[in-house]
């Protein structure tokens, strides 16, 4: 491989763009690139290039740019090929609603103070690490609180021409879990009753792994 280049990007950089890609620049030691055996190359692949062309739309529409589009052109240049990618990023689609259903009422003020810190708010650009990170929050905050089974999933709808994206989360609390007396086994040298008194709950409470760690 020669040079692979992007462009029309504006959003983000070549080197975030190409980074994922088969196709890169030749790399290695900057003061000794000049010298064959110091570069790392890759080599040109045809089938890996349309390859390479979904993974530049998979990156757009992964942060917000679900009109993306993207095409290549290759050139035989000094015995080597020169790769330019050439994108249409299109404009981002903004958030435009965020609902979040079957939160249990001893929850719903930690689900909201959640959302709205979260990446995914009304007016925002959609970037999916947002949307994963928002649906992991969640989830923490309710096993956190005694939910111990939660589920938490969701859908996202796009409508590409207007720009819009609309974010659906529905939560599987399952049943409170309280933690039962604990029991000791195992031990020889040291009481049950001396290491009762580590215990950082007591019988009836609400599971909270917090407690569980602080204890072990």
């Amino acid at each position: 491989m020669g040079h692979v280049t992007v462009r029309g990007n504006r959003a983000f950089s070549d080197g975030d763009i190409v980074a994922g890609l088969a196709h890169r620049p030749p790399s290695g030691v900057p003061v000794l690139r000049w010298l064959p055996w110091f570069r790392h190359r890759t080599v040109y692949d045809p089938f890996a290039l349309r390859v390479d062309l979904e993974r530049i739309r998979a990156f757009y529409r992964a942060r917000g740019y679900f009109a993306a589009r993207a095409d290549a052109r290759v050139r035989a240049a000094g015995g080597a090929i020169d790769i330019a990618f050439d994108v249409d990023e299109g404009s981002p689609a903004r958030v435009v609603s965020v609902a979040v259903d079957g939160v249990p009422d001893d929850a719903a003020a930690a689900v909201d103070r959640i959302v709205t810190a979260s990446g995914v708010r009304r007016g925002r650009r959609f970037v999916h690490a947002d949307y994963l990170a928002l649906k992991a929050a969640l989830r923490d905050a309710l096993v956190a609180r005694g939910y111990a089974h939660a589920r938490v999933d969701g859908e996202v709808q796009v409508a590409v021409a207007r720009g819009e994206v609309g974010v659906a989360i529905h939560v599987d609390a399952g049943p409170l879990v309280r933690l039962a007396p604990p029991v000791v086994t195992g031990n020889r040298r040291v009481p049950a009753s001396v290491i009762l008194r580590r215990v950082a709950w007591r019988a009836g409470d609400r599971y909270d792994p917090t407690r569980l760690r602080a204890t072990q």
